[in-house]
């Protein structure tokens, strides 16, 4: 990967046919290896060199820590075979090294991301006692697959092993003993590795010999056909809601995998019908998003569909992961993409997108540096540039798409792509910072129990869940043990959708070690990120040991989730928390207007006909300390600047969603569905393990916009949700609505502190008042708001925390972001 644009893999002859063996070593020097090492694991200061070859062997007199490679030729299916000898250490420290497979050229600027662990395998070969197996002991495919069993001869001794790697199948055999029998398809971590690339030795400072290494070419059916082929009868249906993207998606998937190079150059030919060409038109080059559709109506489909043609064309030359040379295109489909590419630049390059609007921007970036050889005059400058300014923006707003579960997946796409494949070092090892900061942003919120990202979610389309695109990730980083919930987006109508293996093999990306386990280490912890330029513009979270709590300083827009608590369900059994289902809905407030509490009613919206909920967008102001949050939410479609007509509204309501595997109190009992409540009610949300969240409803404000009632309603169906409304109008409203929440959240509680708690925060002396236009609660966290007049928006005047000048994001009061706003990434 590193290297990018620079040029096709570089390759030899093959090595034999299916049947023969072929030697990588001559026994006598070290002709068709290179060194990848830093500079001092190279060599020793009297000049000796790490790496040698000796009487028949390989040798490394380990120091530091780098690799030797085969660069000849990197292999697919096939099977490898070789003898190691690890060397007992005179300071009684364990030999380690490893065998590399699968993977890329090492380069020590991007040392994370391009050793053969991250990148492809490596199989850990360590001198230790035998210790029970797992992911690092010996034999482990380290980080992901402990051995079956522990295999190892006594230091000194010759080790025999042989790997057979066919598709995404591995079996490994050290010492006559089956190690290792993995399909990679089924462990989420692994499913996007790479199904080619180099073999490579490990040198971390053991001295270490290597022998007898030998490989034969193999084959094995091609992975995924039997979905390949049920995608070209979809294709060839000519549907109408066929998607631009599930067209040239389908085209990388089958040409990355070799397969049907004729149905490849149908799909090519297809996209290309979808494509605007009259060279009259205002939207020559972009692309209709769907084969019905008579016009361009997102914009964003030229971005979507520029980031397929450029991983197209680097599958083509090899440059997506290194494979055996040969293009899979036939020089019809080469010519198609070459000209859709050529075309969709100058569409690319009108495409105004602003910087927070991270996932689009981060890929219009991409395109330009990936395509950008194809315009006159070069495009790939005007990519440097906007890459810069994207950089600029970020190191002072923070990630202003915060803590999305769709788009940040997304983003890390682009960011992943930019920092295997950009032309220029220093644009890879920027975008390598970019994605450390994006993956620690993401620790600092990720909740373990439930494995979901908490706290508040920018453009969430999932309301009950907080799942999407960006699970995708997290599995790759074993964070999501589950397999990922497929996403909907992007897809042939109808298509199945089990695997996107070439494209996620192109945007796998994993956090950055140890950052980001000292971030999810710190249990309980308390985060607030920057989201924008204002000091208001910040979410802020608790994440606890079995529950968390976040709010937002300000929306983005319908689709954000201002508020989020995440509470295991009780288990009936016995009381206690019931093992998280990764289907527990979170806790989240929504306002709505058309009688869709959940979210489920996703109707066409704007011009390109996207479904999505229609939820309302509040004002907002948080305050936040630990586990306890204040915060309002107003809404008054009276006001132009709220932008709702109130003639389009059938109510206008406030939901707090809260699963049903909860029980809800009041100071005194449990809650049954259906009870009503006082206007401004104090509530109890009481989840498994003793987890509590305490909730105030607080509106003291005129009569135009305090609550009218308050229910406890259960009608999530076959959803396990139900939820508290507060209701300001049964009809198309004449009025607006505010509404104040007061929160605290507990962990660990049995029955007795329960019962206290309750009363002791029913006790508390919290009240809210409106003074003219100054709308003010005290008795809790720091809450002051001026609603502003009739033309006007509402303004912020007090709240909690604000972010020194310069950070981006901390962690229990300490810097987390590992990126300082005021300097260039290093």
């Amino acid at each position: 990967m590193a290297g990018g644009f620079a040029g096709p893999v570089a390759t030899g002859s093959p090595p034999g046919a299916d049947g023969e063996f072929t030697d990588l070593f001559n026994g006598r020097d070290l002709d068709g290896w290179v060194v990848e090492s830093h500079a001092e694991s190279e060599s020793h200061p009297d000049g000796r060199p790490v790496w040698s070859a000796r009487d028949g062997a390989i040798e490394c007199d380990g120091r530091g820590f780098g690799f030797l490679r085969y660069a000849r030729e990197p292999f697919a299916d096939g099977i490898l075979r070789l003898e190691f000898q690890l060397q007992a250490d005179p300071s009684g420290r364990g030999c380690n090294s490893g065998i590399g497979l699968r993977t890329t050229a090492f380069d020590p600027r991007r040392s994370q991301a391009t050793r053969p662990s991250v990148s492809g395998y490596e199989i850990q070969l360590l001198d230790e006692p035998a210790a029970d197996p797992s992911p690092w002991s010996c034999g482990a495919l380290y980080r992901y697959v402990a051995p079956r069993e522990h295999a190892l001869r006594p230091a000194g001794a010759w080790n025999a092993l042989e790997v057979e790697m066919i598709g995404p199948r591995l079996r490994v055999v050290l010492n006559d003993r089956l190690i290792h029998d993995v399909d990679q398809q089924d462990v989420p971590a692994i499913r996007s590795k790479p199904l080619s690339g180099f073999i490579s030795l490990q040198n971390h400072g053991g001295r270490v010999r290597f022998r007898k290494l030998r490989i034969r070419r193999a084959s094995g059916p091609i992975p995924g056909a039997a979905e390949l082929e049920a995608q070209v009868a979809i294709l060839r249906s000519r549907g109408a809601t066929i998607g631009i993207r599930g067209v040239l998606r389908f085209a990388v998937e089958a040409a990355g995998r070799g397969w049907n190079a004729e149905a490849v150059e149908e799909a090519l030919a297809l996209a290309r019908s979808m494509q605007v060409v009259d060279p009259a038109s205002a939207d020559r080059g972009n692309f209709r998003w769907r084969l019905g559709d008579e016009r361009v109506t997102d914009p964003n489909a030229v971005e979507f569909a520029g980031q397929l043609l450029a991983v197209l064309r680097l599958e083509d030359d090899g440059r997506l992961v290194p494979r055996p040379q040969g293009r899979r295109l036939t020089p019809r489909s080469r010519e198609l993409l070459e000209t859709m590419a050529r075309d969709a630049l100058p569409a690319i390059r009108r495409h105004a997108v602003q910087p927070g609007h991270t996932n689009i921007r981060l890929m219009r970036i991409w395109n330009l540096l990936a395509l950008g050889d194809l315009a006159e005059p070069d495009a790939r400058a005007e990519g440097v540039a906007e890459w810069r300014a994207w950089l600029a923006f970020t190191r002072t707003h923070g990630l202003t798409e915060y803590v999305c579960p769709t788009y940040l997946g997304v983003s890390l796409d682009s960011l992943t792509l930019i920092a295997d494949h950009a032309a220029a070092i220093d644009t890879r090892v920027e975008a390598d910072t970019a994605l450390a900061y994006a993956w620690q942003s993401a620790a600092a919120h990720w909740f373990a129990p439930a494995q979901r990202l908490s706290g508040p979610h920018a453009r969430d389309y999932d309301y009950l869940y907080g799942r999407g695109y960006a699970d995708e990730h997290f599995a790759e980083a074993g964070w999501l043990t589950a397999p990922p919930r497929v996403e909907g987006a992007g897809w042939l109508p109808a298509a199945p959708r089990a695997s996107l293996q070439v494209f996620r093999t192109a945007c796998r990306s994993e956090p950055p070690g140890m950052a980001v386990r000292t971030i999810l280490g710190e249990v309980p912890r308390f985060v607030v990120e920057r989201t924008g330029t204002h000091s208001w513009q910040r979410i802020t979270n608790y994440v606890g040991r079995t529950a968390s709590l976040g709010v937002a300083g300000d929306g983005r827009g319908a689709e954000d989730k201002t508020l989020v608590a995440n509470l295991p369900p009780v288990d009936d059994r016995d009381g206690e928390a019931a093992i998280w289902p990764v289907e527990t809905p979170n806790v989240t407030l929504v306002f709505d207007g058309r009688r869709d509490p959940y979210g489920l009613e996703r109707v066409p919206s704007g011009a390109a006909g996207h479904r999505k909920a229609h939820h309302l967008r509040p004002y907002t102001i948080s305050s936040q300390e630990g586990a306890r949050v204040t915060a309002a939410w107003v809404l008054d479609p009276r006001r132009p600047a709220f932008g709702v007509e109130p003639a389009s509204l059938a109510c206008l309501e406030a939901h707090l969603l809260m699963p049903s595997g909860c029980q809800v109190w009041s100071v005194d009992a449990p809650l049954a569905a259906g009870a009503r409540l006082p206007a401004e009610p104090v509530v109890f949300l009481r989840g498994g393990g003793g987890t509590v969240l305490a909730i105030r409803v607080l509106s003291a404000a005129a009569a135009d916009l305090r609550p009218e009632g308050c229910a406890l309603v259960a009608d999530g169906g076959v959803r396990p949700v139900q939820r508290l409304t507060v209701s300001f109008a049964e009809g198309p409203p004449g009025r607006g609505a505010l509404l104040a929440l007061d929160l605290e959240l507990r962990e660990a509680v049995d029955d007795a502190a329960f019962a206290a708690f309750r009363r002791a925060f029913a006790g508390r002396d919290v009240t809210a008042r409106l003074d003219g236009t100054r709308f003010t609660v005290a008795g809790s966290l720091p809450l002051e708001l001026d609603l502003g007049g009739p033309a006007e928006r509402p303004r912020r005047v007090r709240f909690a925390p604000t972010l020194p000048a310069g950070a981006l994001l901390r962690v229990n009061d300490r810097d987390a972001a590992g990126w300082d706003s005021g300097s260039p990434a290093e």
